[in-house]
């Protein structure tokens, strides 16, 4: 749960209320709100908490939820009004609002601390039923209403938040060092101090663990403040050699030296005693240092400074676990900020102190070598200079010697690669590794056992936070926002630049290289192989926004596979999806400037891709030649790998047309996709397509390149309902007329007669569809003549004659079963069983219906399928199975929403009526 004064500072900004109006609506002080959210004040009033709830108007959750993170900022759980509280450190007890309830004896209280300890978790039946006997069912009903109990698979179990029962709320505030008095504030005794019957079970044993930890951490930097706990949890525990050390140095600290003798003499006689050994080497040193009047050894505490602007990153900072953690990310994405953060959140678990080090792995200067960084470790542990071994081995072994029997955290910050830590980790699990790195470190993560942490940007509202954070005024933050793509680095230069208009690279410098967006990422580059240099500024050329390895292949002319991973492990690429690459905006914008000039090896791998991918999906649509290509198109056998490839590229193959420089390649282009873009019913994004061809054609000042975009754009529009259609088609026919093109003249002859039709000017699409024939007739192209022949048959059975609609729609049938045009099958069928269907023949117009739906299917047309469905509705509704035509109608329906189709709200009415 993120703390307090995050959550505070999130919610505030989502009501777009400065700090002086929420104070001025909670009644507070300015002051008192800033502290708040800084994290100055960690004891918010339950009366501050609920003024601020309804300061900014939160319900429900929301409110809950700040609450529940006001509850774990202070040793006090803060629950709403009447709710139940649960605490088991210490006599099992339970409060509503500010009274206790009674819980009951024995078997009672025996079953409620089993299921507190397993809070969230299933406790088996069996295991409460060997605990309660056969009354558990009369004990689960009672205590229902108590707490919320849930019956679920494997057993029963406790559902509470950690501001409703404090064995959770310890857990909380115990993972940051800050608030480990609050947490151990929150005990009261042992773990269900009064049902005996629990005491010794594991969990419990567990907690007092964690509670010993939790207090040892704290003492190290609060011995004084902790001598009553440790006083308490020593005589709890007689034989603990930790915990008697510890209260012998707070002692010693409070100037109790006598006291502090005789705990050492008490225990050293307890062990003898009882267990028949002598002191362990850390009680022995606090009684050397206790004889000897020193004061507890310094240790080194080698931390940077944490950013008190921190963007909390919980998700992230939950992910450091085990002994060795590696951070990686792109540069500037705030690792080395997290990795700190975590530190010092951390850092009073490690008794024996912290070391850090800059390894500059990716620093123009070069790296700071293993065998330099043991040295300033070496050293900070107490080595004299002249006692430092000179050799990287030696050196390695000394380090890991010492520190063998420690608890120390160390932080490897900005490492080049894994032979860079190596020899920097220690040979013990009682230490704690963070490294950070631009690379992946996969060698740390497959031999070492690192559990790695993928840095990503920050989402739009955490990059607002952090610009609040830092003062940036709310109307300048989307501007910023945008322009930085959600980079920690340049968001933070930018705020320091708020004056200035944040336009890309160059506005974000702070005159420090460290500090210079476009430095960090050119020290990346250098520590990549050339060959991965070379192809990082080609990617440059790719439009965005994500890309596969045959394209990265076009480019660079050779085979990448190796050099991707390269790039992945460095993090200025990264897997948007499985056989996907992509950047974040602002290394694509650097690796743009790196671009060489375009040579269009691009453009022809994705031309030629859409050439033979359009083919597939009308393979008797005509001639499409096109020059050799300069670069390799994708493969492609099936038009289910068309449609695959389609789907994954078609951004890119848009932002391709619109960006591209060679005007044939963006009118080719247009032309290739077309049919994919209406099939899909993707007409917003197809329309930007076909106005850049025509603008092409215009300016290489070729009628026919013209006409057919004036043919492209008139069909998204009708589709689209606008009356812009009819003044391209108009344009297009004149174009193609005056060029003698018959067979282009036709299709645009047809495609407005389709239009024409579906307006219900019946008359006029009639008309216009036997000047397509008599076209297709005139230059003896037999596909086209079938297809005509079939928008006639479905023409005239939609104008009730439907019986001289059959013979053409065979007549089309018989051609394309002879060309073995699947999807030209499918829309004959079609008609056909429309035929049918106006004759009244209902049974037949189902079984054409259904023979044509897998073969609409394979070609992926949503919007015909849809159609379809529709009319096999009608035919099913028509022949008296109304179940079997909801079905159909449903499935019409479905589709046709997703697509944003107006003929939806046709759909549903049948369904309705039905």
């Amino acid at each position: 749960m993120d703390a307090f004064h995050s959550l505070l500072r999130l919610r505030r900004h989502e009501a777009s209320v400065s700090q002086r109006e929420l104070a001025d609506r909670a009644g507070m002080s300015v002051a008192a709100v800033r502290d708040l959210e800084q994290g100055r004040s960690r004891r918010p009033h339950p009366r501050s908490v609920r003024a601020l709830i309804d300061a900014l108007g939160l319900t429900g959750a929301a409110a809950d939820e700040l609450r529940a993170a006001a509850a774990v900022s202070g040793p006090r759980l803060v629950v709403a009004d009447g709710a139940v509280r649960l605490s088991v450190l210490g006599p099992l007890t339970i409060h509503r609002g500010q009274m206790e309830t009674g819980v009951g004896r024995g078997k009672r209280r025996l079953l409620l601390g089993r299921l507190a300890l397993s809070v969230g978790m299933p406790v088996a039946v069996e295991e409460l039923s060997a605990l309660v006997g056969s009354s558990l069912q009369v004990h689960v009903s009672r205590l229902r209403s108590m707490v919320p109990l849930d019956l679920v698979p494997g057993g029963y179990r406790l559902c509470l938040p950690s501001s409703q029962l404090d064995l959770l709320a310890f857990r909380e505030l115990a993972q940051d060092s800050s608030l480990l008095g609050e947490a151990l504030s929150l005990w009261r005794g042992p773990v269900l101090a009064d049902v005996d019957e629990l005491r010794e079970h594991p969990l419990a044993t567990a907690l007092d663990v964690e509670r010993i930890e939790a207090l040892l951490s704290y003492a190290v930097d609060r011995p004084v403040e902790a001598l009553a706990w440790l006083r308490a949890l020593a005589a709890e525990n007689p034989l603990h050699e930790p915990l008697h050390a510890r209260l012998i140095s707070a002692l010693f600290g409070a100037d109790l030296q006598a006291e502090a003798l005789a705990v050492f003499d008490s225990v050293r006689r307890r062990l003898a005693d009882e267990l028949g050994i002598s002191p362990g080497p850390e009680l022995l040193e606090a009684h050397r240092r206790l004889l000897r009047a020193e004061p507890p050894r310094s240790v080194p505490a080698q931390l940077p400074l944490r950013l008190t602007s921190f963007v909390a990153r919980e998700a992230s900072l939950s992910s450091f676990s085990g002994p060795l953690v590696v951070v990686s990310g792109v540069a500037g994405v705030g690792k080395t900020t997290l990795a700190v953060e975590w530190a010092h959140r951390m850092r009073a678990r490690f008794a024996d102190g912290q070391l850090y080090v800059n390894l500059r792995g990716f620093d123009p200067l070069g790296p700071m070598s293993a065998l330099e960084a043991l040295h300033g470790f070496l050293d900070a542990l107490g080595v004299p200079a002249s006692s430092i071994p000179s050799g990287l081995a030696a050196r390695s072994a000394r380090f890991r010697s010492l520190v063998a029997d420690k608890r120390m955290l160390i932080v490897l910050d900005n490492a080049l690669d894994a032979e860079h830590v190596r020899p920097l980790l220690p040979g013990s699990s009682g230490c704690q590794v963070v490294v950070t790195s631009r690379v992946a470190l996969t060698g740390l993560v497959a031999v070492e056992g690192a559990v790695s942490v993928a840095l990503d940007v920050l989402s739009s509202v955490e990059a607002d936070l952090l610009l609040d954070g830092r003062g940036v005024p709310v109307d300048s933050r989307p501007g910023i926002v945008s322009a930085c793509a959600g980079l920690p680095l340049a968001l933070a230069i930018a705020a320091a630049r708020s004056d200035a208009v944040c336009t890309g690279l160059d506005s974000l410098s702070a005159g420090d290289p460290r500090a210079d967006v476009r430095s960090v990422f050119s020290w990346s580059l250098g520590a990549l192989s050339p060959s991965a240099r070379r192809l990082f500024a080609l990617l440059g050329l790719h439009p965005g926004p994500s890309f596969a390895a045959p394209a990265a292949a076009a480019l660079a002319g050779s085979d990448v596979l190796a050099l991707l991973d390269e790039l992945v492990e460095a993090s200025l690429l990264f897997l948007s999806s499985p056989g996907r690459y992509a950047m974040h905006d602002l290394v694509r914008e650097y690796a743009a400037e790196l671009a060489p000039p375009d040579s269009l090896r691009l453009a022809d791998h994705y031309l030629h891709t859409a050439r033979d991918a359009a083919m597939l999906l009308q393979p008797n649509r005509g001639p499409f030649s096109l020059p050799a290509p300069s670069a390799p198109p994708v493969a492609l056998s099936s038009l289910r790998q068309a449609w695959s490839w389609f789907d994954a590229e078609r951004q890119v193959l848009v932002a391709l047309a619109l960006s591209s420089t060679s005007d044939i390649h963006i009118w080719q282009l247009a032309r290739a996709l077309a049919s994919f873009f209406n099939y899909r019913g993707l007409w917003d994004e197809a329309l930007p397509l076909h106005s850049a061809a025509l603008a092409a054609g215009v300016r290489l000042e070729s009628l026919s390149m013209q006409a057919m975009a004036h043919r492209h754009l008139a069909g998204v529009y009708g589709y689209m309902d606008s009356p812009l259609a009819d003044h391209h088609y108009e344009r297009a026919i004149t174009m193609f007329a005056s060029l003698g093109d018959e067979i282009s003249e036709g299709h645009a002859q047809m495609n407005f007669a389709w239009l024409l039709s579906r307006r219900g000017k019946d008359t006029d699409a009639l008309i216009r569809y036997e000047r397509a024939l008599s076209l297709y007739r005139l230059c003896g192209n037999e596909y086209a003549e079938a297809r005509a022949l079939n928008a006639l048959g479905e023409k005239l059975a939609a104008m009730d004659r439907a019986l001289e609609a059959v013979p053409h729609c065979e007549a089309a049938l018989e051609v394309m079963e002879r060309l073995d045009d699947t999807q030209g099958i499918a829309i004959v069928l079609d008609s056909l069983g429309f035929a049918f269907y106006r004759l009244g023949s209902f049974a037949e117009a189902v079984a054409l219906y259904e023979r044509a739906i897998p073969l609409r299917e394979e070609g992926g047309d949503r919007h015909s399928i849809a159609a379809l469905h529709d009319r096999l509705g009608d035919a099913h509704f028509s022949h008296g199975s109304l179940a079997s035509a909801r079905s159909s109608w449903r499935r019409a329906l479905d589709m046709l929403e997703s697509l944003r189709h107006q003929d939806a709200l046709e759909v549903r009415a049948k369904l309705d009526g039905a």
